[in-house]
């Protein structure tokens, strides 16, 4: 299995990764595999979440806040990254198996 990212920037071993919502919930953004996955995809020791909080009026954002939150590596990282990557591939075995040897769907992720 392959794990694939793209960052909003990276700044030498600090990557960023920017949201817009309604609602910021720093629970929801500590708890999320996203910066564990990308402190280990990049190399990095700290990951900032630069979230905007606003409402949508007339299909245009109005952008009132900005929460920044930002999570250190920490020693297991690499370990709960890998945990949750071997549960995804299990979960896929178990559930859609068909998927794992889907050349029509390889071909579509390649196209992405």
């Amino acid at each position: 299995m392959t794990l694939v990212g793209k960052a909003d920037a990276v700044y030498g071993k600090h990557v960023f990764d920017h949201k817009l919502t309604e609602t910021f919930d720093a629970e929801k953004y500590t708890d999320s595999l996203q910066w564990r996955a990308y402190l280990v995809l990049f190399d990095a020791d700290r990951f900032t979440y630069n979230c905007f909080t606003g409402k949508e009026k007339n299909g245009e954002w109005i952008v009132s806040e900005l929460n920044r939150l930002t999570v250190n590596r920490y020693a297991e990282v690499e370990k709960d990254v890998a945990v949750a990557v071997r549960n995804l591939e299990n979960f896929i075995r178990n559930y859609i198996p068909k998927r794992l040897n889907d050349k029509e769907a390889e071909e579509k992720m390649l196209a992405w």
